[in-house]
Order: structure tokens, then C-alpha cells, then sequence
């Protein structure tokens, strides 16, 4: 799907080998006009969208597992709201905000998040754009100009986000002993 409602979840485990580029893709899903989406290269992971770039950096490694989590789901609950004079007091009709976000992953662990910036309820909801209609590229960037050295051991996709708890299953069960 172009812009899923709910979110989705990108997972991908697999082997790094320097190939000497700093820029040697492991997988690219962006978009070339605009450039929205999400890649990995040798040293970290990248989101895009229209409002926000979410970078993840991380360090020279072998075996790796990267999750993209885009949750258009995820609420806050505003306990507290600001005053007439500015001051933090307590809602007195405390209520659940829409959070949308989105969350980066390295080996199981919560590393990084961006906000979405949807707008409007209901009808007339807008969702900002993370679509992506090229094509998925393992080893090479859109260009075709620079390929990695990688070993690609799973890539599963969710059609909802995953919580953190489900992210971290992913990774144990694949863990090796």
C-alpha cells in the first residue's frame, strides 16, 4: 500500500561486509521525486519523509538486524497542559493524543524516533507521505552506481507497526548461540 493507515514495520537481518563505501546500500526504498522512504547503508540507517529525516548511526559490524516501525497509532496521554500565564498544570479532561511516529531498531534495541506530522481526525485526515512506488534495491543505490557487500539473511514485512516487545522476539529468535 502507498500510505498505510495504521503503519507497517520493516525488518531486515543481515551480514555487512566492508566493501570499502561508506555509501554501499544494503537495502533502498526511497523514492526518487520526492525523496521520501527508507535505506541502509555500511554505517547507518535512513528514513525520509516529506517533514522529517531520521538518521541511526551505527558502529562497523558483521551480522545486524535494522527495523523501520512507522506507527500512525501510537497515542500520549496529556495529563498536563499549559496555562493562561504559562505555567505546566494538571488537564482537568485529561485525554489520549494521536503520536504518530516513526522508530528505528539496531539488533532489538529502540535507537531512534521522528514524529509524523499527520493532521486532521476522521474524513478528513491527512497523513504525511511515506510512499514509495520504485522498486526495492538490495546491494545498490537507485543509481545503480555503487554496490554493497551483503549478505541479506531475512527481511520480513508487517502491514501494522510492531511494538517494542515484538521487535525484540524477532531478533532473539533469530538470535545464534
Amino acid at each position: 500500500e502507498t500510505n498505510v493507515l495504521e503503519g507497517f514495520t520493516f525488518d531486515i537481518s543481515f551480514k555487512n561486509y566492508n566493501s570499502g563505501i561508506a555509501e554501499a546500500r544494503v537495502v533502498d526504498c526511497m523514492g526518487t521525486d520526492p525523496r521520501i522512504g527508507f535505506y541502509i547503508d555500511s554505517e547507518m540507517a535512513v528514513a525520509k519523509t516529506d517533514a522529517n529525516e531520521l538518521r541511526t548511526y551505527f558502529t562497523d559490524r558483521t551480522d545486524m538486524r535494522v527495523t523501520f516501525v512507522v506507527n500512525r497509532t501510537s497515542t500520549y496521554y496529556e495529563e498536563y497542559i499549559i496555562d493562561e500565564n504559562g505555567y505546566s498544570v494538571l488537564n482537568p479532561n485529561p485525554t489520549y493524543k494521536p503520536n504518530p511516529m516513526i522508530q528505528t531498531y539496531i539488533d532489538g534495541i529502540f535507537t531512534d524516533v521522528a514524529m509524523l506530522s499527520d493532521s486532521g481526525s476522521g474524513n478528513s485526515k491527512i497523513y504525511e507521505s511515506f510512499a514509495n512506488t520504485e522498486k526495492v534495491l538490495i546491494n545498490t543505490d537507485k543509481m545503480k552506481e555503487v554496490f554493497g557487500n551483503n549478505e541479506i539473511k531475512s527481511i520480513r514485512i508487517y502491514n501494522r507497526p510492531l511494538d517494542h516487545e515484538e521487535v525484540l522476539q524477532n531478533y532473539m529468535a533469530d538470535f545464534d548461540d
